[in-house]
């Protein structure tokens, strides 16, 4: 076979996405919109139907019509050019494949030059070529490579367009008008020029009639057949701009990106291949997110409202949903061909107190770990030059919190004085490493990002100062849903050619990461920030299904609420909501319905709002649930039953605690019936928690009271009794 022609017979197809369910059809990538199938599934009606009109003398010739030539050559010599056809079938088709074999324009030209030279070279190929196929299969692959216009290539792609049916059931009136549009498929177009189509499909027909393809009776019939027409449309859909599902352009573009980023896919598979793209898409979970985004925020407004879904213990990408459409208009400002739900753009917010949480409970830390903050601190001793002030969303969260409810009621100062006590001694390294390990490395927490967080020691980073992709947050909150395993995200379930054969899909490997103690902890604890029952949540009971599932979350509020975040998880689901404005990221935002003005009425719970009216009516139908309960040596961390010295001197209280390891300091001195000197109280008190090294406050007696004296009363006058006078002086 002629080197020019390395063809196997697989003409560019559409490649076609598909959500998991393996039906709904997200889009369609192509360069030449074309189905392929065998001869086997093209009905011999439409293979005469062609012959009978482009090449009578198709299954008597070798590649070249002997007959044909000498009439094109006598009528190109009165005319003085390549004025006539006489193209065989197989020399047409090797047009076809000299055509799309190349994108260089020089060649593509040369193959359809209207010369004598250019007929040549067919002609010899065709010949060759005539010697390796047999006739059906030059047939069925010229079929399946023909221009049959409205975008449709080949026969099968024709019959959806024009009469929305497969080739096999296309009928002789049908398949006869298909045959006539191949030689001129604009001019012959049905929906432009019915007169001209109908006027081909009778020369067709009656070229059938007289090869004895049909009867002249069928013929009769098929000339007065009415033709039905689909709705005509433009240029069948091709992208992800033209994602065929609503509100899936976004996850479209993000399979795109993965299939070639990743698994590394040439365009040429993917808008050539024919493949089936059977994606990870829960189309009930999208729907439910996308009408939340849009409900919160329209899609005219300047806010941007995204959430992805993400499933724990496989990295499946369930929903990514935007409000705003997948396009490039610059001047409608509801479309964006940036990729908002992978982007990093807004604040994470107090999501980041998760990443120093896992850091404190793989340090020991206990739940109850008491620390006695202000409303407004200062970042201290955390090595940044620059030191910040940090304060809390009230001014009535000062005293004392444990690490429990500090989480759950997101107290700042805590969390800054917690990154100073000796369990970090100033050193982000932990919590930065593991944000990275759960999933935030890829476009949050880079490599750069961390690096420069440690090296300044920049505090604010468990405030969440780092700007989020919501993708990279669902993620990392799916590992501790998934018991510390964290899978990367992947949107593909399976590939398979254009013959049905399974392409190897090779994605990330899921990788434990976090103690599964530590992970059912870190639930346990933020468990409270989506329940009813906890008075000092921060959800502000927006998640309508944490009472009775096994739901956890963080919301998050970056600084003037210029951006809001929540991520909520369970065994299942992992979902992320951020709400920002994509053009001015850093500031409050002024434009969201219902909270007008300067933006600070704004906090995490109204991305608590949106992840809840997309999740809970999937979460609702399940089986209630509820989170494993925490190891104790989670709970109490590194913290030990306090001893009791509570009857002995204060000198041997002294000396007891000091044998094992606590400290201790004189507290009040109170009466007691108790010797004096004797440790008749403690704080902590016995047999409570307390880390080691503690100082433990005695409280002494002073010993009794000394003893008041008795005074003698005088008796008590009886008023009913009369009061006899003293008798008179020697009155006997």
């Amino acid at each position: 076979m002629d080197a020019h022609l390395a063809d196997d017979g697989k003409p560019p197809q559409r490649s076609v996405i598909v959500a998991a369910d393996g039906q709904t059809r997200i889009a369609n990538l192509y360069l030449q919109n074309r189905q392929v199938v065998p001869l086997s599934q093209i009905p011999n009606i439409a293979q005469k139907a062609l012959i009978s009109i482009e090449d009578a003398r198709f299954y008597k010739h070798h590649g070249v019509d002997p007959r044909g030539i000498l009439r094109a050559v006598v009528s190109d010599l009165r005319h003085g050019g390549a004025s006539q056809g006489a193209s065989t079938l197989t020399q047409q088709y090797v047009k076809q494949v000299l055509l799309y074999q190349s994108d260089n324009a020089s060649v593509q030209k040369a193959a359809t030059a209207d010369t004598v030279a250019r007929k040549l070279k067919e002609a010899h190929i065709a010949l060759d070529l005539e010697k390796h196929l047999s006739k059906d299969e030059i047939l069925a692959r010229y079929m399946n490579i023909a221009y049959y216009g409205e975008g449709a290539y080949g026969v099968e792609t024709a019959a959806h367009t024009y009469f929305g049916v497969s080739a096999m059931k296309l009928d002789l009136a049908q398949a006869a008008l298909l045959g006539g549009i191949v030689q001129s498929p604009y001019g012959y177009d049905p929906y432009r020029h019915m007169d001209r189509a109908l006027s081909r499909r009778h020369d067709v027909l009656v070229h059938m009639q007289q090869q004895h393809y049909i009867t002249k009776a069928q013929m009769n019939a098929a000339d007065q057949e009415k033709i039905t027409l689909t709705k005509k449309s433009d240029t069948p859909a091709n992208g992800c701009t033209e994602a065929i599902t609503p509100s899936t352009g976004f996850f479209c573009d993000y399979v795109r990106n993965y299939l070639t980023n990743v698994l590394h896919l040439t365009n040429t598979q993917l808008y050539k291949g024919g493949l089936r793209i059977r994606t990870t898409l829960n189309t009930t979970i999208q729907q439910n997110a996308a009408a939340a985004v849009s409900k919160a925020v329209p899609m005219d407004n300047p806010a941007a409202a995204v959430m992805d879904v993400v499933e724990p213990g496989t990295g499946h990408v369930l929903a990514m949903a935007v409000n705003r459409k997948f396009g490039n208009d610059a001047k409608d400002k509801t479309q964006t061909s940036i990729n908002l739900a992978t982007r990093a753009v807004g604040q994470g917010g107090s999501t980041y107190k998760a990443f120093t949480l896992a850091a404190a409970l793989e340090r020991k830390v206990p739940f109850g770990y008491p620390i006695t903050t202000k409303s407004k601190e200062t970042s201290p001793t955390l090595g940044y030059t620059d030191k910040y002030p940090v304060k809390n969303d009230s001014a009535t969260e000062a005293g004392e919190f444990t690490l429990e409810r500090a989480t759950v009621q997101s107290v700042n100062t805590y969390f800054i004085k917690l990154l100073d006590s000796p369990y970090f001694g100033d050193n982000l390294q932990l919590p930065v490493q593991l944000a990275q390990q759960m999933g935030m490395a890829a476009t949050s927490v880079t490599k750069a990002i961390g690096d420069t967080v440690v090296k300044k020691s920049q505090g604010s980073f468990t405030l969440g100062s780092v700007p989020t992709s919501p993708l990279d947050l669902a993620t990392a909150y799916a590992t501790i849903g998934a018991n510390g395993m964290m899978c990367p995200p992947n949107p593909i379930l399976s590939i398979t050619d254009a013959n049905g054969k399974q392409l190897p899909v090779h994605a990330p490997a899921c990788k434990r990461v976090l103690d599964p103690k530590i992970a059912v902890g870190m639930s346990n604890i933020m468990k409270g920030d989506v329940r009813s029952d906890v008075p000092y949540n921060t959800t502000n009971d927006t998640i309508s299904i944490g009472d009775d599932h096994a739901v956890a979350g963080k919301t998050g509020t970056a600084n003037q609420s210029s951006s809001l975040f929540f991520a909520g998880y369970t065994p299942k689901y992992s979902g992320a909501v951020g709400v920002f404005n994509p053009d001015t990221p850093s500031k409050a935002m002024t434009t969201i319905p219902g909270h007008v003005g300067d933006g600070q009425s704004l906090y995490g719970s109204f991305a608590a709002g949106i992840w809840n009216d997309a999740m809970s009516p999937v979460i609702a139908k399940e089986a209630p649930s509820k989170w494993p309960a925490p190891a104790s040596s989670v709970v109490y961390g590194d913290s030990v039953q306090v001893p009791c010295a509570v009857g002995r001197s204060i000198g041997d209280a002294s000396n007891y605690l000091a044998g094992l390891g606590f400290n201790s300091s004189p507290g009040s001195v109170v009466d007691s019936t108790a010797p004096a000197g004797t440790v008749v109280g403690q704080d902590p008190a016995c047999n409570s928690r307390a880390q080691k090294g503690t100082t433990i406050s005695l409280t002494q007696s002073k010993g009794p009271p000394p003893k008041k004296k008795k005074t003698k009363k005088p008796p008590k006058h009886n008023p009913r009794q009369p009061v006899q006078p003293n008798p008179p002086p020697g009155h006997h």
